[in-house]
């Protein structure tokens, strides 16, 4: 009979790749230890955050850091898009973000590079108790969401994360996100850098791609 067969189908993972995994202890360490209030080295006025210090990091130190990390995000962008990043990453700014009480930043993007990254090098316990305590919708104070496309029923339309000290996320420039504030008196670090393909690859950025 008809309704003995097995019926077969498959889905597509359909969307931007957000990678996220976990900084190992020692690499974490090595990482704020770059981390510097250097007023010489302002970034606001290249970003769009509500924060009062923000300021650049060295790209080599940052780059010699995140290479194992870089080539682990290589393999999860071949599982995802059947195809091999080649050549590698340049990368084109890096700067730590030390947010805190009532400080935020509103949807925006990342332009004139391919992707983005967030690496959380401190969300203090006063912070992680005050997400814990929170009781309405969405990501909550000092949460990152990633939005994707307009909510609508049947669509993942976004995605939201309460970090944790050590989360590393990596994703489309383009990919819309935002931070939101919080009240707890306490410093929330965190290290954000762009990065561009050296060799751009024909899957992401509206070439078509075959499965």
């Amino acid at each position: 009979m008809a309704s003995d067969k097995i019926i077969k189908y498959t889905f597509m993972y359909w969307g931007p790749l957000l990678f996220k995994c976990k900084i190992f202890p020692e690499d974490l360490k090595a990482f704020a230890d770059i981390c510097v209030k250097d007023k010489s080295k302002d970034n606001r006025s290249n970003l769009a955050g509500v924060i009062q210090e923000e300021y650049t990091i060295d790209n080599e130190k940052f780059s010699q850091l995140i290479s194992r990390y870089l080539h682990t995000y290589s393999a999860a962008f071949q599982a995802f898009f059947h195809q091999d990043v080649i050549g590698g990453y340049d990368i084109n700014a890096v700067w730590v973000n030390y947010m805190s009480a009532g400080e935020g930043n509103p949807i925006h993007i990342h332009e004139g590079c391919d992707l983005s990254s967030v690496l959380y090098i401190d969300m203090p316990k006063a912070l992680q108790e005050e997400q814990k305590n929170f009781k309405g919708n969405g990501a909550g104070p000092g949460g990152i969401t990633f939005y994707n496309q307009p909510n609508v029923p049947g669509y993942i339309a976004s995605n939201v994360f309460r970090p944790e000290t050590g989360d590393f996320f990596m994703f489309p420039a383009l990919l819309p996100h935002s931070v939101g504030p919080y009240t707890s008196k306490c410093e929330r670090i965190s290290i954000s850098a762009n990065f561009s393909f050296k060799h751009q690859p024909k899957g992401p950025g509206g070439n078509v791609h075959k499965r």
